[in-house]
């Protein structure tokens, strides 16, 4: 049964402790903080416990929007380094559990498989800290975590293994959960990550990472921009981009904005500023954002660029958050083809879908972009899903599978 909003509003439970355990320095992580938004919105005690692996200069306790929030150091990791982060995120959770034991919560929310081991944990141990009632293991499963190991076309024997063993684990945690939730499930001919897990025998709670509804659809730049503003993972989709623009006729090359951090971050701003200075566009790269800057940096682009290597089922079968954001603030944008996402874009008349690496086909999205934003301020596009319908189904599957209906108060 559907939950209406006024009925979710008025729902108080007393003071039900949920931990939520995320493997980054929770900046905070959008998806994470609408979902604990919501929960507290709803009436629980919600801590997220997040992974500082590099003393990050936010502060260690603090709460936001209602929702409380551990940072937990340890020894420093720079993003990339494989051995020194597993060794770390060992000791993070180890960490993380001497705070469940000292504050025992009802409900463990593990966001991604690498926080799963603490969840399937804490259910079999809780109740010894929580008077004889079994805690409860929410496993929220935003990506098909063990193809990061496989997504370039040359990789090893060893990373295939890994990737089976990680995959193995995966199916394993989530038969155990309370909870399955993952984000995307099929719209048309190809599957989502809901369908992998359904494959698997499990019956997960789809709840997209939709975007808020802005108050005000911004008009176009005067200048034609096409923006990436998210996280920064593959150097190649930016080399694809730099040269459909150096294609480009120079009246129609747009400027480019870069928002957002990740792994290959430095390593793209250099590359894109240096062809920004040969091909004479303006560049800028603003960093890290936070979740409230969000709808400023998104109304500084005409069209978004989401064209990602398409080498792994976590590409194929995800909703690129950008692209939902960007719609929601009627910018169109460039997807891939033949996946998920492509799906929505062609459907709805979000853009343009084009294969993985070709660059001509960027070009010619990129020119037919150009007039399109340059004719006209205003663009009007199907709305895409917003968090207001998505949190439903959160606290539907919060108050059915895992927690007892409320004491009438």
């Amino acid at each position: 049964m559907r939950i209406g909003r006024l009925q979710l509003a008025g729902y108080h439970p007393n003071v039900v402790k949920i931990a939520m355990i995320v493997s980054n320095h929770y900046d905070p992580d959008p998806r994470v903080h609408k979902e604990a938004k919501t929960l507290v919105n709803a009436g629980y005690d919600v801590t997220v416990y997040a992974f500082d692996r590099q003393h990050m200069k936010a502060p260690g306790q603090e709460t936001v929007d209602g929702v409380k929030i551990a940072r937990i150091r340890t020894q420093r990791v720079a993003y990339g380094a494989t051995l020194g982060t597993l060794v770390a995120l060992r000791t993070f959770k180890k960490k993380v559990k001497q705070r469940l034991i000292r504050n025992p919560p009802s409900v463990v929310h593990c966001h991604d498989q690498d926080t799963c081991s603490v969840g399937l944990w804490w259910q079999r141990k809780s109740a010894s800290y929580l008077n004889g009632n079994r805690g409860k293991f929410v496993f929220d499963a935003h990506d098909l975590y063990w193809t990061y190991l496989t997504q370039q076309r040359q990789h090893s024997r060893t990373s295939q293994m890994a990737s089976g063993v990680l995959r193995a684990y995966d199916r394993f945690f989530a038969s155990k959960a309370d909870l399955l939730i993952t984000t995307s499930e099929a719209m048309g001919r190809h599957p989502g990550f809901a369908e992998t897990y359904r494959e698997w025998g499990c019956k997960p709670v789809v709840v997209w990472n939709a975007p808020f509804k802005p108050r005000t659809i911004p008009p176009l730049p005067e200048r034609f921009t096409i923006g990436y503003v998210g996280t920064v993972r593959y150097f190649e989709m930016f080399e694809w981009l730099i040269k459909a623009i150096e294609r480009l006729d120079p009246t129609e090359r747009p400027d480019v904005l870069l928002a957002g951090h990740g792994v290959v971050q430095s390593k793209v701003a250099e590359y894109i500023a240096a062809a920004a200075e040969r091909l004479q566009f303006k560049f800028t790269a603003t960093g890290a954002f936070r979740l409230d800057e969000l709808s400023a940096l998104i109304s500084k682009t005409s069209m978004q660029y989401c064209v990602y290597p398409d080498t792994s089922e976590n590409i194929r079968g995800s909703m690129s958050v950008k692209l939902l954001d960007s719609v929601a603030h009627g910018r169109r944008v460039i997807g891939n083809m033949d996946c998920l996402m492509g799906d929505w874009i062609n459907s709805n008349h979000w853009g343009w879908t084009v294969k993985s690496g070709d660059i001509g086909a960027i070009r010619s999205a990129l020119s037919e972009g150009f007039y399109l934003t340059t004719e006209s301020r205003h663009v009007s596009l199907t709305a895409p899903p917003y968090w207001s319908d998505q949190e439903e189904s959160l606290l539907a599957a919060y108050q059915h599978r895992v927690l007892p209906k409320p004491s009438s108060a």
